[in-house]
């Protein structure tokens, strides 16, 4: 990691180096010809020298490590039960840290009140009950 008050030449040279790399492999990937095959892994080169630019600057090149740094991740919340219903399948929903899901996966769908999942999916009557009926 560079310390700003403290970088040496070799350092910058280095990181000079990296971001002139980084940009042609970003050039090339952008704008070679996609019948060019040996321009393929430019982009592969691109993302690599990114990350070895993110590790000499800040230490790593981890997202998750640097977003939970800079605090800009919110922490992890178990997800709970609310008192919704997915509009899909008509299963309860949970809070997560992306939105509202059912346990079949539906996620970011419109959410019911019990009120309106018993309109929408009535219950299913079982044979044993409508014999006794």
């Amino acid at each position: 990691m560079i310390d700003p008050d403290k970088i040496k030449k070799s350092q910058v040279k280095k990181l000079l180096t990296l971001l002139e790399q980084w940009t042609r492999y970003e050039v090339v990937s952008r704008l070679a010809p996609i019948e060019k095959l040996e321009y393929g892994d430019a982009f592969a080169e691109m993302i690599k020298k990114e990350n070895e630019i993110r590790v000499m600057l800040y230490g790593t090149s981890n997202f998750v490590e640097l977003g939970d740094a800079w605090n800009i991740i919110r922490p992890r919340k178990k997800k709970r039960k609310t008192k919704l219903y997915c509009s899909i399948c008509g299963k309860v929903q949970y809070d997560t840290r992306s939105g509202y899901i059912c346990k079949k996966g539906h996620n970011d769908v419109e959410s019911l009140s019990k009120k309106e999942k018993r309109k929408k999916f009535p219950k299913k009557i079982s044979k044993k009950r409508e014999k006794s009926r």
